[in-house]
């Protein structure tokens, strides 16, 4: 005697979808992870960039300090040797 299996097309099709649904959360997910750790890089750049803008400005204001202080110094060295001379 031969038994068959009878499976009902609702059982299939909810399995189905359930698979489905599954796959489509987990596909959401890592596409949500990749496109945070994305945004977050860029967000790190972005404030690593500033941080290297500030500091190069500190770095050229402080040059320009010393070469104002320098230039006055030469000014004053300057205009000493010539009372000096006469």
């Amino acid at each position: 005697m031969e038994t068959t299996i009878t499976i009902d097309t609702t059982l299939i099709s909810g399995v189905i979808s359930a698979a489905v649904a599954i796959l489509v959360a987990y596909i959401t997910v890592i596409l949500i992870l990749n496109s945070n750790k994305k945004l977050e890089n860029e967000k790190y750049l972005k404030q690593k960039k500033e941080e290297l803008f500030s500091f190069h400005l500190n770095s050229l204001s402080i040059v320009y300090y010393l070469y104002q202080a320098s230039h006055k110094e030469k000014k004053a060295t300057s205009i000493s040797n010539s009372v000096i001379e006469t």
